[in-house]
């Protein structure tokens, strides 16, 4: 099918109820697979990896995202395929060979299209074993674990509001969904909880994930970093993209003893160091290079 260009109705958009559901990443991969799907005679090849490349993300998060678009309707996956209902109609057209504009009657009706699964049109999968693994995750986190009214939530959609939130935050929030007078308007608990999480609730510190041993006392490390390693500089505190850079190293196998040690060496190496700063030693590169002899120092 030759390459299609299309028109794009904001209205409609901007109108419809489930993409209104979304955050703005989601609709950001909604809209790009949108646009595979025209290009594709809406036939689009599911691959979370190379998305995942594609669009600076994790294969997790394409496919919780793609888990959020199913349940509302706004995709359909039959084994490796994925598609999107509200194409169609623009697609019948250009397939029957017609060149004129969709109708402002199919237009308006893109988001009532038929939300049958599909059956027809499409390829099989060369065989079970190459079902995505959020098929393969759906199959065994199929059952309710907590639910009340009309809303319920799975052991899977679970796991991923406790990625960003503590399960007092998550519960405390189901609470509070129980309980607004207008529940009935939701249609997912896991949508909901995670909305209002985000605007409610602070997120989960990576730090929050570490043993003991791996924590940092961020206020010992930036005074003996202003005292020893760069004391013309006096930074008042640690950016939180720093820290972050340096809780990635301490759960990707570094320990705090290879930090330190790093810095210090780096340090005495003025031949290629001239200046370090506290984002010099956020990288594994940086780290591997220069922590050659481990001592513990205690200071973290």
């Amino acid at each position: 099918m030759a390459k299609l260009g299309y028109t794009w109705y904001p209205k409609d958009w901007g109108n419809s109820e489930s993409v209104f559901e979304l955050t703005l990443i989601e609709r950001g991969l909604y809209r790009e697979l949108i646009d595979m799907a025209m290009l594709s005679d809406n036939k689009t090849t599911y691959n979370a990896k190379i998305w995942a490349r594609k669009f600076g993300s994790t294969e997790d998060e394409i496919e919780g995202i793609l888990i959020t678009l199913e349940n509302l309707k706004l995709i359909e996956l039959k084994g490796d395929i994925l598609f999107i209902p509200s194409c169609e109609s623009r697609l019948n057209l250009v397939r029957g060979g017609k060149k004129s504009k969709p109708t402002t009657e199919a237009i308006s009706n893109l988001n009532n299209q038929n939300k049958e699964p599909i059956s027809e049109g499409l390829s099989e999968p060369i065989s079970e074993q190459i079902e995505t693994k959020k098929k393969l995750k759906e199959k065994e986190t199929n059952t309710s674990v907590h639910s009340f009214l009309h809303l319920s939530i799975n052991q899977e959609e679970l796991d991923k509001l406790k990625e960003k939130f503590s399960e007092e935050d998550i519960f405390d929030c189901f609470d509070k969904i129980e309980n607004y007078k207008d529940n009935k308007k939701y249609k997912s608990l896991y949508l909901t909880a995670n909305t209002w999480l985000k605007k409610d609730y602070k997120e989960k510190s990576k730090e929050d994930d570490l043993p003991d041993d791996k924590k940092i006392d961020w206020k010992i490390f930036l005074d003996w970093f202003n005292d020893v390693i760069n004391p013309d500089i006096k930074l008042k505190e640690v950016p939180q993209q720093t820290k972050n850079r340096y809780l990635n190293l301490l759960q990707s196998g570094f320990t705090k003893e290879h930090l330190i040690t790093a810095i210090l060496n780096g340090k005495k190496d003025n031949e290629n160091l001239f200046n370090i700063t506290i984002d010099t030693f956020s990288n594994s590169n940086m780290v591997s290079k220069y922590q050659k002899d481990v001592t513990k120092i205690g200071m973290l």
